[in-house]
């Protein structure tokens, strides 16, 4: 059976990637087979650790071409053309700037992708569904064409973190997740990326994703220029320090249970 994980663009690719292998043990065959997923193009293909699913992470672009892909997926499952998936998932941005509550934490403002979104795709190709999800993460069984069924998850990435901290972007990114991680374990590094992107003359005009860009470009720049992005996304997972944050913000969110629940 397979696994299909659908995000948004490449460093969500690398990320992903470095999940996968480094936390969930899964394994990543010939390089020249990594990009021939049946599912699309630019594909990263692993094993599970016992062998017995292949996942595939499937970079789509921008976020409607992430629902276009999970449109076109999903009803490739229903219908009975790609029987083999057994679990869909939806890996994107919470894309909001975060709410505090009187904790510190959660994000009261809704997701660009809603889990209504979703349910309303099902309805308008007529896929039988019932709701299957754990607190905080929107789940759904779909019935295929065999009457077996296929578990779809939309996760949203976001840190349970939501006070705001020297050198993390301000909106509900990937790249927050990640300079969230760095930050708590280099404080020193957090604090040399806030002063440098503070103290430009310059400083351009740009959208809230640009600023989560500039951030996390911010710490490869000063400690991994050599190695480049598919390395950055990959690395973070390899650094115990690192690795230690991300389990934690990732868990509190409920995001990673259903990540490793996927990879076994």
């Amino acid at each position: 059976m397979h696994r299909l994980i659908l995000c948004e663009g490449y460093d969500d690719r690398s990320f992903l990637s470095g999940l996968l292998q480094h936390h969930c043990q899964c394994t990543e065959p010939a390089a020249a087979k990594r990009t021939r997923s049946k599912y699309g193009n630019g594909a990263y293909i692993f094993f599970t650790a016992e062998g017995s699913h292949e996942i595939h992470v499937l970079p789509c672009g921008s976020v409607s071409q992430v629902l276009q892909s999970f449109e076109y997926n999903v009803r490739a499952i229903a219908s009975g053309v790609h029987p083999e998936i057994d679990f869909l998932t939806v890996f994107t941005d919470h894309d909001a700037v975060p709410d505090r509550d009187e904790l510190g934490t959660g994000n009261s403002a809704p997701p660009l992708i809603k889990s209504q979104s979703i349910k309303d795709l099902f309805d308008r190709a007529e896929i039988k569904y019932r709701v299957a999800g754990i607190q905080e993460v929107p789940q759904w069984q779909i019935e295929k064409a065999d009457k077996s069924q296929c578990t779809v998850a939309l996760l949203h990435v976001r840190t349970h973190d939501a006070n705001p901290r020297p050198g993390l972007p301000a909106k509900q990114t990937l790249e927050r997740l990640v300079c969230h991680a760095i930050a708590k374990a280099h404080p020193d590094r957090a604090k040399t990326v806030a002063d440098w992107l503070a103290s430009r003359r310059d400083k351009p005009t740009h959208t809230d994703r640009q600023e989560s860009k500039e951030h996390a470009y911010s710490y490869l720049a000063g400690w991994h220029a050599s190695d480049g992005c598919d390395y950055f996304f990959r690395h973070i997972w390899e650094q115990v320090e690192t690795k230690n944050h991300l389990i934690q913000e990732m868990r509190d969110t409920r995001v990673l249970q259903v990540l490793e629940s996927m990879a076994k």
